[in-house]
């Protein structure tokens, strides 16, 4: 039971440019980058949301995530961390009755999300 977070390679010529990446006038390093989030087969929901582990793609912090695809039809959200931290946000998804899901729900099972997230 795990979830898994990669480059999407689709968007490669994205993410590996320092151009796209680096934001001009910033304060920061900000990067942007666009990741899949793979929810294995016995991965179940978690009440307050499933943990996200945004390190895995060499982010610190992660202040901004937009979920541009999904599997799953109603809705996903990112819960940002306490200091933004990109190895401990939470996604959390909801049923068609604008609920959270219940603990345990299978509903997350195999589930893929392409995600644009931003942060350095």
């Amino acid at each position: 039971m795990t979830i898994t977070v990669a480059m999407n390679s689709a968007y490669a010529h994205l993410n590996g440019s320092r151009a796209h990446n680096v934001k001009d006038g910033g304060v920061s390093r900000e990067r942007s980058m666009i990741v899949d989030i793979t929810f294995s087969s016995g991965q179940n929901y978690v009440t307050g949301g499933n943990t996200i582990d945004f390190s895995k793609v060499g982010f610190k912090t992660v202040y901004y995530c937009e979920v541009m695809q999904k599997s799953y039809v109603p809705e996903v959200s990112y819960v940002v961390a306490s200091g933004n931290n990109a190895a401990t946000g939470l996604l959390k998804v909801w049923d068609v009755n604008g609920s959270q899901l219940s603990n345990g729900s299978t509903a997350t099972q195999s589930m893929t999300l392409t995600v644009l997230i931003r942060g350095n």
